[in-house]
């Protein structure tokens, strides 16, 4: 059987945008949340600058994602979802990257917490993702691939 995809008829896919972008509130809560989880959990034995830069790149990333749910739920037109899906998709994916640098950064062979630790976040923020991006699966696909691919690489 083969699957094919169709786009979307122009009013539909507007709608599956408002959709994706009515999710923020809950991911930037959970971003925030589990980056300072991560930082509290890996303290003691991470390096405490590194740990510091990434929480401050995912604020950072935070901050300008919900700049940008503020501009949308003011401008989103119809005619101009495609605009407003790839932007979400842009952060997204820089989100994910994001995280799966934990794996490159925070897993320590020689401790096996921290690798325990990494996984479950990463998975749990995977799992989340499937909610709040399956409206929108380039999103969803590319935030997924920089969230998982650096811990197969760390391991």
């Amino acid at each position: 059987m083969c699957l094919t995809t169709t786009k979307p008829p122009p009013l539909v896919a507007a709608e599956l945008i408002r959709l994706l972008y009515r999710h923020v509130p809950a991911v930037i809560a959970a971003n925030l949340l589990n980056s300072g989880l991560m930082v509290a959990a890996l303290w003691p034995q991470a390096e405490r600058g590194l740990l510091l830069g990434w929480a401050g790149a995912i604020a950072v990333l935070t901050f300008f994602r919900a700049a940008l749910w503020g501009r949308c739920r003011k401008h989103l037109a119809d005619t101009d979802a495609a605009k407003w899906g790839l932007r979400y998709t842009v952060g997204s994916t820089i989100s994910g990257v994001l995280w799966g640098c934990t794996a490159l950064l925070f897993i320590d062979t020689d401790n096996p917490s921290s690798l325990i630790l990494v996984s479950f976040v990463i998975g749990g923020m995977g799992a989340g993702a499937v909610t709040s991006l399956s409206a929108h699966l380039p999103a969803f696909h590319l935030y997924l691939a920089g969230s998982i691919l650096p811990s197969v690489c760390a391991c």
